[in-house]
């Protein structure tokens, strides 16, 4: 999938995989222990640029529904951007 935000990198647009429910569950524990090991089990799991995996990373949602950037309230799209900084989330529910 293709996608930007509108916040960090309006200009640019990224290639991100779909991620199973494992793998997004594995994923966000990875992000729990740190970025980097939630970096280095993406790049285990999908052919994807070490570009690409931190942009992934830095806008995984560590709270559902829980703008990344400001706190704010979001709605319940699994890819979103938030309505105050319109920051891109990735809103998972796992």
């Amino acid at each position: 999938m293709k996608i930007s935000c509108r916040k960090c990198s309006p200009n640019e647009v990224f290639e991100i995989p779909n991620f199973s429910l494992a793998e997004k569950k594995l994923l966000l524990e990875a992000l729990n222990v740190s970025g980097l090991e939630a970096i280095k089990e993406m790049r285990k799991l999908h052919r994807i640029t070490l570009r690409n995996a931190k942009f992934v990373m830095t806008h995984i949602n560590i709270e559902h529904k829980k703008c990344n950037r400001c706190a704010y309230q979001l709605n319940i799209l699994e890819y979103t951007s938030c309505a105050n900084c319109d920051a891109l989330n990735l809103n998972w529910n796992v």
